[in-house]
């Protein structure tokens, strides 16, 4: 068992604390030490050298937790808990608006075990008479399953991007080279499902990993150049299994949209060459050379574009002509004007001093 898969089971129970237990401190404490725990370099260690107790948000209690689980591979309280509450109700939290605090009134109140059950108890009117459930509470609540059942889950950038960087982590030891792709990494403000490319250094070792970590919650499709999981935090994860000299063209056609791809394909035909899914010819099939993204679009005769481009909203029309500027970065945001809080300590209003001006006004 890694950190990763003590923080996913810290974080678990923290949400089952709040949704049984009056003090939802106590969920905060969970998740505090969830955070902590992903900091750690070697979680081995700590046990061994009883030194989790030094780490912030980790108490005695905590701590004697995260040991057995390290030592034993489970934890019998976290099985407890799990056994006092409704195997679905805590997949109402992927509903945008649904809080902790909510789903819980909505299980006390009206025995609300799942989606099927909410949506039931919202058309018999059930719903609108709790208080804090009010019309416009519903209206939203309604739209929000509506696109759910559509869609699926989805994450905001930084909370996809996260999980991605720690999916990475687990899977860096069993890959000669690992990238995401898809929308992640054209930055898509909402996220409906993580895609990585892998070099393995061993397949078996790599799917093994995947398929059998504690952040799974179900294994969608298991093949050889292809592993599909369901994610506990509910996003699908795509792993494609690749060979080496593949990998620029794999990293090129799974980041960009379609559209990008074919106008891709439009410009290797008025360079004389064929943009295929795995090479670039020439008309008369010679093979050119290919070891990274970057050498495809210069044989192309265009500059690298960057990810978070790459729409096929024209911006290969656009760097042709030189139109195309580099992207806005952090730095170059100069001040700030309007930051509404409800509550920033010094700590966290420290981190914008740098910039050259910030008005801060509460709410």
């Amino acid at each position: 068992m890694d950190k990763y898969e003590v923080a996913q089971i810290l974080r678990e129970i923290g949400m089952i604390v709040e949704l049984v237990d009056e003090n939802p401190k106590k969920g905060i404490a969970y998740k505090r030490a969830a955070n902590a725990i992903e900091t750690v370099i070697d979680i081995n260690k700590n046990v061994e050298e009883q030194t989790l107790e030094l780490l912030p948000g980790i108490g005695e209690g905590i701590s004697k937790m995260i040991s057995e689980l390290i030592k034993k591979g489970y934890l019998p309280y976290y099985n407890h808990l799990r056994n006092t509450i409704p195997s679905d109700i805590l997949k109402l939290i992927q509903i945008p608006g649904l809080t902790l605090k909510k789903i819980r009134v909505l299980y006390e109140q009206l025995h609300i075990k799942n989606l099927d059950d909410l949506k039931r108890a919202i058309k018999e009117e059930k719903v609108s008479k709790l208080k804090s459930f009010g019309p416009a509470f519903i209206k939203k609540i309604l739209k929000q399953i509506t696109l759910f059942e559509i869609q699926g889950f989805t994450a905001l950038f930084p909370v996809a991007d996260k999980l991605s960087n720690t999916l990475i982590e687990i899977l860096k030891p069993y890959s000669k080279k690992i990238e995401s792709v898809g929308k992640l990494r054209r930055k898509w403000e909402l996220i409906d499902q993580l895609d990585f490319i892998l070099i393995p250094k061993n397949t078996n070792e790599a799917i093994s990993t995947i398929i059998n970590h504690g952040l799974v919650n179900e294994v969608i499709h298991n093949g050889k150049e292809k592993v599909s999981v369901l994610l506990k935090q509910g996003l699908v994860a795509n792993l494609y299994i690749v060979k080496e000299k593949k990998f620029p063209f794999e990293l090129l056609n799974l980041t960009g949209s379609k559209s990008h791809i074919e106008k891709l394909k439009e410009e290797a035909i008025n360079n004389n060459l064929t943009l295929t899914s795995n090479t670039l010819e020439t008309l008369k099939k010679d093979k050119i050379t290919i070891k990274s993204e970057k050498d495809i679009y210069s044989s192309l005769g265009l500059p690298w574009i960057v990810p978070e481009l790459r729409e096929g909203c024209g911006e290969i029309e656009a760097i042709k002509k030189g139109y195309l500027s580099n992207l806005i970065v952090e730095n170059d945001l100069r001040g700030t004007f309007v930051i509404l809080l409800i509550l920033m300590d010094k700590i966290q209003l420290k981190k914008w001093f740098w910039q050259q001006k910030i008005m801060v006004g509460n709410i």
